[in-house]
This record gives C-alpha cells, sequence and structure tokens, in this order.
C-alpha cells in the first residue's frame, strides 16, 4: 500500500490512489472519473498537465505536501497542476460537494485567453462544505483583446460562489501570487474562515455577500495588494456578521494605479439592516504605493449605507497613508474622534471634515 510517508518523501512519482478502493491512476482526472462519493484520493509528486474537475461528488484530494502551508521553506516535492497550454482551471468545482484539496501546487507559465482561476467552485442547490488548505497558486493571469489596443485583464486564486444554500468554507495556509485580479473571491451566502493564507494581487481579498446570514472571518493573513488589500460588497442585505483581525496588509506598486486601500467598503443601498463588523489588530502600510496624488488610504467607507450600525474599528496600526479612515459626506455614522483616539495612525493626523487625514510631511 501507499503510506502518506512515502507521498512526504517523495518515494514515488506520478502516481495517484484511491485509498478507499486501493484503484492507482497515471493522471487525478481519472482517479476522480472513478472515484465514489467520500473517496480519499493521494496523489504523489510529479507534473499533472491540465486542470481537473469534480462535478457532483463529495472527495478529499491530498498532496504530498498537505502538511506543509503553501509558503513554508519545508514544502518537499510537489505535485504540480500545470496549466501552460491548457484553457482550464487547475481545480474545477460544481454542484452539492463537500470537497477537501490541501497540499497542491497549481501553476500557469503564460497568458491564459479566458478569465481562469486557480481554483473555482461553483457551488448549487445544497449546503456545501469546502477546505481548501496548504496549496501554492501561481501566475493565473489573463489577457483579453477587444478590437484594437483595449485589454481586459483577470485572474483569480480562489473563486467561490454559490446560488442558492449556505456553505461553510475553511481557507488556511495558502500561498497565492502573481495574479492579475483577485486572490480570494467569495459571492453570495457563506460561513467562511480564512486565516494564514499569503496573497499578493491587485485585490487581496472580495467578499460580495448577498444573503443575510453571509458571514466571515478573515485573520491572521498578509496581503501585498496593488489596489485594494480587503473590499467588502454588500448587496440586498447580504452581511450578518464580518470579522477582519490581525491581519498585516501592504501596498505594492502598479504602473497604472490611481487609488490604493487596505480596506474598502461598497454598500451601494442605503438599508435597515445592520451587519455586526469589526476591524481589528490589524497592521496597514502604504509605504509601497506609487501614487501621489492623495489617494492612498487605511479604511475607505465612503460607501458604507448602513442605516443603523456603524463598525467597530479599533486596535489597527495604520502607517504610510494620505487618508487614515474616510467615511461618506453624508454620514452620521463614525465618530471619527474615537476611531483617531483607538487606532494608531501617524502623528499629526486629524479630523478634516469626513476624513481622518495625514499631514504630508510625515509620509
Amino acid at each position: 500500500t501507499i503510506t502518506l510517508s512515502e507521498i512526504a518523501s517523495a518515494n514515488i512519482q506520478n502516481m495517484v490512489k484511491n485509498s478507499s478502493t486501493n484503484a492507482v491512476f497515471d493522471s487525478i482526472q481519472a482517479a476522480i472519473d472513478a472515484a465514489n462519493d467520500g473517496d480519499t484520493i493521494y496523489v504523489m509528486p510529479g507534473i499533472y498537465e491540465g486542470g481537473v474537475e469534480i462535478i457532483n461528488k463529495n472527495l478529499t484530494l491530498i498532496g504530498p505536501n498537505y502538511m506543509e502551508t503553501g509558503y513554508s521553506q519545508n514544502r518537499g516535492p510537489e505535485a504540480v497542476i500545470s496549466l501552460k497550454d491548457f484553457d482550464s482551471e487547475g481545480l474545477y468545482v460544481q454542484g452539492p460537494n463537500n470537497v477537501i484539496f490541501k497540499g497542491f501546487k497549481i501553476v500557469n507559465e503564460g497568458v491564459l485567453p479566458h478569465p481562469e482561476y486557480g481554483v473555482n467552485f461553483v457551488l448549487v442547490n445544497n449546503t456545501t462544505s469546502i477546505e481548501l488548505t496548504n496549496n501554492y497558486i501561481t501566475g493565473i493571469t489573463t489577457q483579453l483583446e477587444f478590437g484594437g489596443p483595449q485589454s481586459v485583464l483577470g485572474g483569480f486564486g480562489i473563486w467561490v460562489t454559490n446560488t442558492q444554500r449556505k456553505t461553510t468554507a475553511l481557507i488556511e495556509g495558502n500561498y497565492i501570487e502573481n495574479l492579475n485580479d483577485v486572490g480570494i473571491y467569495f459571492a453570495n451566502e457563506f460561513d467562511a474562515i480564512i486565516r494564514n493564507n499569503f496573497v499578493r494581487s491587485q485585490v487581496g481579498f472580495h467578499f460580495q455577500a448577498r444573503e443575510k446570514s453571509s458571514k466571515f472571518t478573515f485573520e491572521h493573513n498578509t496581503l501585498y495588494s496593488s489596489y485594494i488589500g480587503i473590499n467588502i460588497h454588500e448587496q440586498n442585505i447580504g452581511l450578518e456578521q464580518g470579522t477582519v483581525k490581525d491581519n498585516n496588509i501592504f501596498a505594492i506598486s502598479h504602473e497604472s494605479a490611481s487609488y490604493w486601500a487596505a480596506v474598502g467598503y461598497n454598500d451601494p443601498e442605503v438599508t435597515s439592516h445592520v451587519p455586526n463588523l469589526t476591524f481589528t489588530g490589524n497592521s496597514i502600510d502604504g509605504s509601497g504605493s506609487n501614487i501621489n496624488n492623495g489617494k492612498v488610504y487605511g479604511f475607505d467607507f465612503s460607501k458604507y449605507n448602513s442605516a443603523q450600525k456603524e463598525a467597530v474599528v479599533s486596535g489597527n496600526n495604520v502607517i504610510f497613508v494620505d487618508i487614515g479612515f474616510k467615511r461618506g459626506s453624508s454620514s452620521i455614522l463614525f465618530d471619527l474622534s474615537s476611531i483617531l483616539n483607538n487606532n494608531t495612525f501617524p502623528a499629526f493626523s486629524r479630523v478634516i471634515d469626513n476624513t481622518i487625514t495625514v499631514p504630508l510631511v510625515i509620509n
């Protein structure tokens, strides 16, 4: 039999085994196609060309580095899902699935012809549980041409969306880099924990809530972003609870950048909904941005339209920004003096109109 120690020590190359049936395959997809609900599939080190799909099955896929975070220096030989010359996601999941995927590397070495995803979950019509841990996802980039020089860049590390039922999700210990768009993206109704991930992309984390029972905890992550570190977009009374704590958020330069925010919140309609939002213990550093026109923000809550309750913002450390905090021009929420006192901003920061402004001489 094949043991986990053999996987970790790379004694066997380019082999896939279903531990529930003892069947052995030479491709991940063949093992998935032959698997039954609830099976566990072990994948040995090697290069596996083309993405893999799981349709309406509950499966566990375990790669050789399942015990090491995606950014650990102790990772051994990888089970690489290579997208070079393939028009596909690294992992595509559709249907009411309970899926665990851990210890893999997903890599693309070129520019893909369509909007692409390292991991793409499209979950429909049932309660679903997903666990994505200790994976390394890199190079998911896309460029679409539209009749001339105009182009759209895309590329998502982890994309999760559902339609009718709540999904519980654990996204932990992943290393996601070299993307054109969003590192981790959630949409619709979720109970999600996202922690201990390292992301380098235009947007680190995007949470788009559309159902009132949605909630998330985003903690102990490190984000390097060229546009927005954390973007929360609420639609149709979509968010019950959100906790953002103890993250490190850094700006990085981008040739066409005109705006950067560590945290942005967009609630397009004023509602009576009362989301419970907490932002605490986060470290924000805008020094890597190449923007020089006063549009580097710590917290941009200018589109926060909840009519009844402001978010809790306390214990955060914000440096090298132009605006430490911004609220909407007509907002009656957010006591800026209290926010100024309960967070650490550069010396001599002060409340001006609807902002906490940082003197230029400090930066």
